[in-house]
């Protein structure tokens, strides 16, 4: 019989609830639980679950919103050599999102090895390639 880890218990209870829910049943805990609780978070691999299921969110989004579809663009930036014209507006927020997450997950899979260079008249535009 597979032993049920204390995290997985506090998401049964918890996953549905609201984030000041959670916070305030976390803080209403010793810290010494707290410090269980964490521990149970990062050893059994819940914070990867969670922070690539926002990672998915974020690009989702991009891709949605900005129209731009990250891992298409680097494979054929890399592999067919494809080179994309993107306006500076929309690169820039692109790249802002990203450094937001970049601390907590490595974001190289979605924009490693491209070159980024400003183009146009006005250099309103990214030329994007691979290095």
């Amino acid at each position: 019989m597979r032993k049920v880890d204390l995290f997985e218990n506090f998401w049964k209870v918890y996953h549905d609830k609201s984030l000041q829910e959670r916070q305030d049943y976390f803080n209403s805990l010793s810290k010494k639980d707290q410090s269980k609780l964490l521990k149970s978070l990062y050893k059994n691999g819940w914070y990867d679950l969670f922070i690539r299921n926002y990672v998915d969110d974020v690009v989702e989004y991009i891709k949605n919103n900005l129209k731009i579809d990250l891992l298409d663009m680097r494979i054929k930036a890399i592999k067919f050599k494809r080179i994309f014209l993107v306006d500076k507006v929309v690169w820039d927020a692109i790249e802002l999102i990203m450094s937001e997450i970049d601390e907590y997950y490595d974001t190289n899979i979605f924009i490693g090895g491209l070159k980024v260079s400003a183009w146009g008249r006005k250099k309103q535009f990214y030329k994007i390639r691979s290095k």
